[in-house]
């Protein structure tokens, strides 16, 4: 009767209700039938406290049961206690693990508190228990969009829309992670089979716009984002798309315009704040590349590359004291990426003005990998700074006799001519002018090997050479 004087929300509990009656001993049949009956008009009337005590008393009577488990911790969330909610619900996984329900929801409890790791990973145990469970799959992939790992989003999302072909969200799960990877063929294909499957779930003008940038056909895809965002559906992945038109097309202050309206639009894909950041790289906008990169490192801060990033980025914007900040701590697995990081806080150093430091730290780097391009010329110009040529010269020549295509550019025989040794820093220099160089290089190339001609007393070579 109470159910019934609910309305849709009574009658969407009669089973729930009628399968607990029937599990429930007779003789509690009655007190566990008020119990839901207050639960209910207590939640309806917004008295927090009285459904979360009607709940618990329900509860005891059936310990065991998933939806009363449920109900409770609803309850509790209703009711801002948080903790306790949390502690329910990860008790009902332990206690139902079969129950993908319990998983979904405890992830999303993790995501109300900002656990991204926690939701994820309770996501993906969700997943292999259920693989077939399509709400599992969808947050999984959403949030690995979130993470910028699209590779595992598209993964999900493509097993999504196979099992459920007629899930819309599904198929913007999978297009988005192909679009955000840059494989626009293939979003163009899943659109295609999604449409032969006879479901409307894409717009016309979104299929059109994927279709024309997978062709390079830069103008057309963006009369079809324009179109798109003009009509009934806009969605937001158009202003994505349209970034990459005018990208394409070399529009780059159009490009950055429509990549900041996807940032705030097409929420949670990492892709939108890589794209900011990057074409404002390219126009020489270092401190707008700097605020995407931080944004992406706020909505992924388990991606060190990310910070290594927004750390070059203030670096280029003449911010290193928050560069160094933005590297603090970061300690990268990969033997290769943790030089990366040093030598960015070397170069972040130099640039702060703490040249000592910043030479230091890039001869460790160097003693690792002796011809790493930007260790060397940050070592270079710490040593420049501090007018240390003895030390500049030695890791220059520790590179070149080491590597092979060690970095060239004349620096060598410019430092062996400031060391007193004209004539090697002739022949130095008339090596590397041998190899391809751009015509700056080997203008440069050629006053060096004129001043050490000079300076050997090879006068006719000099006047050559000048």
């Amino acid at each position: 009767a109470v159910c019934g004087s609910l309305g849709a929300v009574g009658a969407s509990l009669l089973p729930a209700y009628e399968e607990l009656l029937a599990g429930c001993p007779p003789a509690r049949r009655p007190d566990l039938a008020l119990g839901l009956a207050l639960v209910a008009l207590y939640r309806q009337a917004g008295w927090g406290e009285e459904a979360v005590a009607q709940a618990q008393r329900a509860r005891e009577i059936l310990p065991a049961s998933a939806y009363l488990g449920r109900l409770l911790a609803t309850c509790y969330r209703e009711t801002r206690r948080f903790d306790d909610e949390l502690a329910l619900r990860k008790a009902l996984v332990a206690q139902h693990p079969d129950d993908p329900r319990l998983g979904v929801e405890l992830a999303r409890c993790y995501l109300r508190r900002g656990d991204w790791e926690a939701a994820l990973a309770t996501c993906r145990q969700v997943v292999e228990r259920a693989p077939q469970n399509l709400e599992a799959r969808l947050l999984l992939a959403t949030l690995e969009c979130r993470r910028g790992d699209y590779a595992q989003a598209v993964r999900n999302a493509r097993a999504a829309t196979g099992d459920h072909p007629n899930s819309a969200e599904a198929w913007r799960l999978l297009v988005s992670g192909l679009v955000a990877t840059g494989d626009l063929k293939a979003a163009a294909a899943a659109l295609r089979r999604q449409a032969a499957s006879g479901a409307y779930l894409v717009p016309p003008a979104l299929e059109r716009a994927i279709t024309a940038l997978a062709e390079r056909k830069w103008n057309e895809a963006l009369d079809q984002c324009q179109r798109g965002l003009a009509g009934p559906e806009p969605r937001p992945i158009l202003h994505y798309l349209a970034g990459l038109a005018c990208e394409g097309a070399g529009r780059l202050d159009e490009a950055l315009r429509h990549y900041m309206d996807a940032q705030w639009r097409w929420r949670g894909q990492l892709a939108a704040h890589v794209a900011v950041a990057r074409v404002a790289t390219r126009q020489g906008r270092h401190g707008v590349a700097a605020g995407a990169w931080r944004a992406a490192v706020a909505q992924a801060p388990h991606r060190s590359d990310l910070r290594l990033e927004l750390a070059r980025a203030l670096v280029r914007a003449g911010r290193p004291d928050e560069a160094l900040e933005a590297l603090h701590g970061l300690k990268p697995a990969d033997a290769q990426a943790r030089l990366a990081v040093a030598a960015e806080r070397a170069r972040a150093l130099v640039a702060a003005g703490r040249a000592k430091e910043a030479l230091d730290l890039a001869e460790r780097v160097l003693d690792e990998d002796p011809a790493h391009r930007g260790a060397l010329a940050t070592a270079l110009e710490a040593a420049r700074r501090l007018g240390a040529t003895a030390r500049a010269l030695a890791l220059l020549e520790k590179a070149h006799g080491q590597v092979p295509k060690a970095p060239g550019g004349g620096d060598l025989g410019l430092l062996l001519l400031l060391s007193g040794r004209p004539r090697r820093a002739f022949n130095q220099v008339r090596t590397e002018a041998q190899e391809k160089k751009p015509p700056t290089v080997q203008v440069r190339l050629a006053r060096i090997a004129a001043a050490a001609a000079l300076a050997a007393g090879e006068l006719e070579q000099a006047a050559e050479l000048a």
